[in-house]
């Protein structure tokens, strides 16, 4: 068999927006690919901070268990937030509301999350309750009826 003489081609020659675009696809479905590809390849491991992967970045390992947030994902949490991460308004949102004792900051968190063009359910839902019962009837029945539990699902 022959070798070529060409040269093997690299992800250093792709531009940084197709890089980001590549890490923010990845972790659409996997927190934990991002991380892998940032460790075994630096040039993937440049664009971890991008806007258009920290901002669909997949953090359901942390939404289901949303007290792992507090000192160890911090500064992730952080990054996500100021890229409007649906999940990670959630994650704060519900941290801020029953943990840290902050219920208009939660509720802002929990809205955002909510009004999110790729919306968090589990926001939605919680949003939509918790103005049900502090008696904002038509704000929470706005939101739970987005829902779509009205429909006849049969």
């Amino acid at each position: 068999m022959k070798k070529s003489n060409q040269p093997t081609p690299s992800l250093s020659y792709l531009p940084q927006d197709i890089l980001s675009k590549i890490l923010g696809l990845a972790g659409q479905t996997s927190r934990v690919d991002v991380k892998n590809a940032m460790l075994t390849c630096k040039v993937l491991g440049k664009s971890a901070d991008d806007v258009q992967v920290l901002a669909t970045l997949e953090l359901n390992d942390i939404v289901k268990t949303p007290l792992l947030a507090i000192g160890n994902y911090t500064d992730l949490l952080a990054k996500c937030l100021q890229h409007s991460n649906p999940s990670a308004h959630y994650i704060q949102g519900l941290l801020e509301y029953f943990y840290f004792g902050n219920p208009l900051e939660g509720l802002n968190h929990l809205k955002v999350a909510a009004k999110h063009k790729s919306p968090i359910k589990e926001a939605v839902y919680l949003y939509g309750i918790i103005n049900l019962c502090t008696g904002e009837y038509e704000v929470g029945k706005e939101f739970l009826d987005k829902l779509g539990w009205k429909e006849d699902k049969s």
